[in-house]
C-alpha cells in the first residue's frame, strides 16, 4: 500500500472551474506534436488550468510548457515524489502556478488490476471539465478510459484551432 502523501503546491488549483486534462496515448507520431505545441500556445494564465502526468516524453514536454507559460499546472504522478525537482517546477510551486498530486490515499480508490497510470488517467478524467488528447490509439487503455466520457473531448490529431469554442471566461477561476 502507498503511503500518505500530502499534495505539493497550490491545492486551491483542485476548485479552479476550468481544468482540462490533458492525455496522450503512449506513443504519439512525430507529426502529431505540432499540434500539441500549438494547443499549449492557446492557454490563459488567466483563465485556463491544465491536469497532466509526465510518465512520457509528451506529458513531460506539456508540463515544462504548462511551467514556461506560467499556465496553472496540476501535475498528477504516478509514482512517489522524486527526492529532487527541477528549478523550474521549485519556482513554479513558490509563485503558486503548480501542484503535484503522488501515489497517495487520494488515488488509492481508482486502483484497479491496470495500476497506478490507469489510476492517474482515471483520476483526470474524472475531475476534468473538458479533456485534451495529444493523440488517442483507436482500440488503446486511453481509447477505452473514454468511451463513457460525457465531458467536451479535444483531439489535437483532428485539431483546428479555428474551430475550437473558447471556454466560457465567466466559468474560469484563478
Amino acid at each position: 500500500m502507498e503511503s500518505i502523501t500530502v499534495p505539493l503546491g497550490n491545492i486551491t488549483l483542485l476548485e479552479h472551474t476550468n481544468k482540462t486534462a490533458f492525455l496522450c496515448s503512449r506513443r504519439i507520431p512525430d507529426d502529431f506534436k505540432p499540434a500539441v505545441i500549438q494547443w499549449l500556445d492557446t492557454l490563459s494564465p488567466d483563465t485556463d488550468c491544465v491536469m497532466c502526468g509526465n510518465l512520457q516524453q509528451v506529458e513531460a514536454e506539456v508540463v515544462d510548457g504548462l511551467i514556461k507559460r506560467r499556465i496553472p499546472t496540476i501535475l498528477v504522478l504516478d509514482q512517489p515524489f522524486p527526492d529532487t525537482w527541477p528549478t523550474h517546477m521549485v519556482e513554479a510551486i513558490g509563485d503558486q502556478k503548480l501542484l503535484v498530486l503522488t501515489t497517495s490515499d487520494f488515488l488509492l480508490p481508482w486502483i484497479d488490476k491496470y495500476g497506478m497510470a490507469d489510476a492517474r488517467n482515471r483520476y483526470m478524467i474524472a475531475n476534468a471539465s473538458r479533456i485534451v488528447l495529444g493523440f488517442c490509439r483507436p482500440g488503446g487503455l486511453l481509447d477505452k478510459q473514454l468511451a463513457p466520457v460525457s465531458v467536451p473531448l479535444v483531439h489535437l490529431n483532428q485539431y483546428d484551432p479555428t474551430k475550437e469554442t473558447p471556454m466560457p471566461k465567466a466559468a474560469a477561476k484563478k
